[in-house]
C-alpha cells in the first residue's frame, strides 16, 4: 500500500532533521593559514595550531656523495645483482619505544629474525589537537603513535565524519582534472584531514569531488596544484581549508612511490639490503664463459669463483704470465711438409679441394663416349651425369630392357597395296581396319541421306526458295489488337488498361487518406490503422514462475493461459496480485519490459515510527 507524508508527520521529520544536524562544540568552524602554520577555531572558541610539513617533492638523482632519488640506471644495475650476494651490515637487533613527556622506556621490540620488519603507524588524537598521516595497512601486532606505543588500525577503517577525516582511493585517470572518489560515512567539515590513494598522475589545476559533494580545488603551498606533483601510487593527504564559497583541499604530506627499472622513486628496504651487500667501488659484472666446451665434453663452472685449469698434453708447452695476465701455448716440431705420392705430409689446399669435388665410394673413370654423331650432327654430353634419350619416330618401337642394359629398335612394315573395294556412303561412322590405301579417282555413291526436291512445306514445293505467310503457319495479324493497343508493335499495359489500382497514383498510395489499407509481415493490419477502441485494455494473469515485468509475464484468461505478446498502445491490466504488485495494477508495454501506470493498492499517510525507521537509516 502507497504511502504520504502529511503535516503532522512532515513537523515531525523537520524536528529530525534539526536534531541531526546541530552543531557540536568541538566542531572545527574555521580555519586560517599563516605562512606553514594552520590555526582551526572550533565551535565553542576555542583554538588550535598545526603545522603545514615539508613537502618539497622534488628529489635530484642520489650520487655517492649526496640522497636523493634512485636512477632508472641504478635501478636497472641493482636488479641485475642476485639476492643474497651482500655483506653483512650493522643493524638494530632492539627497537625501544619511549613515552612523548618524560622520555622513559615504555616497550621493548626484538627483531624475530635477519629480515624482520618493524611497522610504525600513527593514530589521531582529538584531545592531543594534532594530526598525522597514515600510509598503509599493518598487520604487526604494535605499532608506535604520537611517541606512544598504541596498538595500530586499519586505514580503509578510518572516517570520522565529526573531525571531516576518511581514506578512499581516486581511479580517475590520467588526463580528467576533475578527480571523484567515495569515501565511507565522509561529511566534508572545515579543518577536515582525509588521505587519498591516487592510481594515476594528478593533473594541473585538478579539483577533487568527494562523495558528490562538489568539486573542490587541490592546492600545493597555497597555489594550485601542477602537474608532477602527485604520481600514481603516491597517497596524498588532504585538509579542507574552508567550508564558504571557495573551499580547497591543502595537500599536506604524501608518500612516494619506490623505484623501478623505469621510474625515478624511493629506494624500497628490499633494494636497500641489497645495495648494503655490495662493496664500495663494485663494478658491473664482466661477460665471462660458465662453461667451456672441448669436442664433446663441457666442463661447466662449479661456483661464482670456480677455476679452470689447463694442463700441457704430449707436444704442448703452457707458459704462464701472472704478471701479463697471460698463457702461452707451444707446440713441439708440429712443422710439416705437404704430403707427396710418395711420403705423408699435411694435405694441400688445392688436393682438399679436389677431394671434396669426388662423391664418397666414387671409382676410377671407366671408358665412356662423350660425343653421338648422327649424319652432320654431333650431341655432346653437357656434364659428367648427363643423360642421352632415345625417342621412338614414325614407323619405329622402341623396346627398352634395363635388366639387361639394352634397347631394341624395331621399324613397322610400310609396304601398302591399293584398296579394290567400292567407296562407301551411309552408314554409321568408323576407324576402319582396312591397311589399303585409296586411288586418286575413286568415287563415292549419291547421298541418299539429301531431302529430294519434292518435298513440300505447308504445301510448297522445295524445288526452289519458297516464302511463308502469317496464314501459312496459323499466325495473329499484326492489325489486331489488345486493349486497343495494336499487335505491330511492342507495348505496355497499365494498371487503368486492366481496370486496377496502380500503386505509384498518389490517389491510392497505401496507408494514406483514401487509399488502401496495408497487411504487415503477419498478414494482419498493424494497430495504427485501427480505430483506438480496438482491443486498448487486455485484462492479464501473472504466470507462475516468470520474471515480473518480462515479455512472458502475462498471460490471456488464466496464469495457465496464452502468453501474451506484449504490444505498444494497449493497457494491461493485471487481474491477481504478482509480487509487490497489486491486483488491478496497471501497465503498459515500453519495448523491453512492462512499465507500472497505476498501483492497484490504496493510500495511507506515515506514521511518526515510520518515519523513525527512515531516519535510522
Amino acid at each position: 500500500m502507497a504511502s504520504y507524508l502529511d503535516g503532522n508527520g512532515l513537523l515531525y521529520f523537520w524536528q529530525k532533521i534539526k536534531n541531526t544536524f546541530t552543531v557540536k562544540a568541538d566542531a572545527i568552524k574555521n580555519i586560517t593559514r599563516s605562512g606553514t602554520t594552520f590555526t582551526a577555531t572550533r565551535a565553542d572558541g576555542t583554538t588550535f595550531t598545526f603545522t603545514q610539513q615539508d613537502n618539497n617533492t622534488t628529489y635530484s638523482d642520489a650520487t655517492t656523495s649526496a640522497h636523493g632519488l634512485m636512477s632508472a640506471a641504478d635501478k636497472t644495475k641493482l636488479n641485475g645483482i642476485a639476492s643474497g650476494a651482500e655483506v653483512n651490515q650493522n643493524a638494530f637487533g632492539k627497537v625501544a619505544g619511549l613515552e612523548h613527556s618524560s622520555g622513559s622506556v615504555v616497550t621493548t621490540m626484538e627483531a624475530d629474525e635477519d629480515c624482520d620488519t618493524l611497522y610504525i603507524s600513527y593514530e589521531l588524537s582529538a584531545s592531543q589537537n594534532s594530526y598525522t598521516h597514515i600510509t598503509q595497512e599493518y598487520d604487526s601486532t604494535l605499532g608506535i603513535g604520537n611517541g606512544v606505543v598504541t596498538t595500530p588500525i586499519n586505514i580503509q577503517t578510518l572516517s570520522n565524519p565529526v573531525f571531516g577525516q576518511g581514506y578512499g582511493e581516486c581511479s580517475t585517470e590520467n588526463g580528467t582534472a576533475a578527480k571523484t572518489v567515495a569515501m565511507n560515512k565522509y561529511v566534508r567539515v572545515n579543518g577536515g584531514i582525509v588521505s587519498i590513494k591516487f592510481t594515476a598522475d594528478v593533473d594541473a589545476n585538478a579539483t577533487l569531488n568527494i562523495n558528490d559533494c562538489g568539486a573542490v580545488p587541490i592546492k600545493f603551498k597555497g597555489a594550485a596544484i601542477t602537474a608532477g606533483v602527485i604520481k600514481a601510487g603516491d597517497i596524498a593527504t588532504f585538509i579542507l581549508n574552508g567550508s564558504g564559497v571557495s573551499p580547497s583541499y591543502e595537500l599536506i604530506s604524501k608518500t612516494v612511490v619506490a623505484a623501478t627499472g623505469s621510474v625515478d622513486g624511493l629506494m624500497s628496504a628490499a633494494d636497500k639490503n641489497k645495495l648494503s651487500g655490495i662493496d664500495s667501488g663494485a663494478e658491473v659484472n664482466q661477460n665471462a664463459f660458465s662453461n667451456v666446451k672441448v669436442g664433446s665434453t663441457t666442463v661447466a663452472a662449479d661456483g661464482k669463483t670456480d677455476t679452470l685449469e689447463l694442463v700441457a698434453g704430449s707436444n704442448v708447452t703452457l707458459t704462464p704470465d701472472a704478471t701479463n695476465d697471460k698463457v702461452t701455448i707451444a707446440a713441439t716440431n708440429t712443422t710439416y711438409s705437404d704430403v707427396t705420392t710418395s711420403a705423408h705430409g699435411l694435405m694441400t689446399a688445392a688436393d682438399k679441394t679436389k677431394l671434396n669435388g669426388i662423391a664418397a665410394g666414387a671409382e676410377v673413370n671407366q671408358n665412356a663416349f662423350s660425343n653421338i654423331t648422327v649424319g652432320s650432327t654431333t650431341i655432346s654430353a653437357d656434364g659428367k651425369t648427363d643423360t642421352l634419350t632415345l625417342v621412338a619416330g614414325s614407323n619405329v618401337t622402341l623396346t627398352p630392357d634395363a635388366t639387361n642394359d639394352k634397347v631394341t629398335i624395331n621399324a613397322t612394315d610400310t609396304t601398302y597395296t591399293a584398296a579394290s573395294g567400292t567407296p562407301l556412303m551411309d552408314g554409321t561412322g568408323a576407324v576402319g581396319t582396312s591397311a589399303k590405301y585409296a586411288r586418286e579417282d575413286h568415287v563415292h555413291p549419291s547421298d541418299t541421306s539429301r531431302v529430294p526436291t519434292t518435298r513440300t512445306v505447308n504445301s510448297k514445293a522445295l524445288s526452289s526458295n519458297i516464302t511463308l505467310s502469317a496464314a501459312d503457319v496459323g499466325a495473329v495479324p499484326t492489325t489486331r489488337s489488345i486493349n486497343g493497343h495494336a499487335l505491330n508493335n511492342d507495348f505496355d499495359l497499365t494498371a487503368i488498361d486492366v481496370g486496377a489500382i496502380s500503386i505509384s497514383d498518389s490517389n491510392y498510395i497505401k496507408g494514406m487518406a483514401n487509399g488502401v489499407c496495408p497487411l504487415n509481415s503477419s498478414n494482419k493490419i498493424d494497430a495504427t490503422f485501427l480505430p483506438s477502441y480496438v482491443d486498448d485494455v487486455i485484462e492479464a494473469y501473472p504466470r507462475s514462475g516468470q520474471t515480473a515485468l518480462s515479455s512472458t509475464w502475462l498471460a490471456t484468461g488464466s496464469a495457465s493461459g496464452t502468453v501474451i505478446t506484449p504490444e505498444a498502445g494497449k493497457i494491461y491490466v493485471l487481474m491477481a496480485a504478482s509480487g509487490t504488485y497489486a491486483a488491478n495494477s496497471q501497465f503498459r508495454w515500453g519495448g523491453s519490459a512492462y512499465v507500472l501506470l497505476q498501483s492497484g493498492e490504496g493510500v495511507s499517510a506515515i506514521t511518526n515510527a515510520e518515519i523513525d525507521t527512515i531516519v535510522a537509516s
